[in-house]
């Protein structure tokens, strides 16, 4: 059951990456002014993908076969409905700074800190 519900939050964290990079990129092109400087504009978006950093140990946990800890599993669950949560909000909001902000201030900490925990359980099961 963890297993398949590991699964499942890593297609959902995939899925929200693939969806809020499309979404960005054509956000840009139908809002930004002619001349677009791309280094410039998809800066936020770069930062935003640290969001989706935790995909890689969490793919190599399920990949290996190797068992997530309780507090871990818990806190996973907890950052993909985070994740899910200001993306819709970032949806329904109208101004960019406004959508932006939760991602800022909940969802990029939580996930480093899933990140880093994630990790450690990764090398300490090896």
């Amino acid at each position: 059951m963890k297993r398949d519900i590991l699964l499942l939050c890593i297609i959902s964290m995939l899925g929200l990456l693939i969806f809020t990079n499309v979404d960005h990129i054509l956000w840009l092109t139908e809002y930004s002014k002619t001349g677009i400087n791309w280094t410039e504009e998809l800066f936020p978006l770069l930062i935003n993908n640290i969001i989706w950093l935790s995909l890689i140990p969490l793919f190599l946990i399920w990949k290996t076969q190797k068992e997530l800890s309780k507090s871990i599993f818990i806190l996973l669950i907890a950052t993909v409905l985070v994740q899910v949560a200001t993306t819709v909000f970032a949806q329904i909001t109208n101004d960019p700074l406004e959508a932006g902000l939760p991602f800022v201030i909940i969802t990029i900490p939580l996930s480093i800190i899933l990140l880093i925990f994630v990790v450690k359980e990764l090398r300490s099961k090896t």
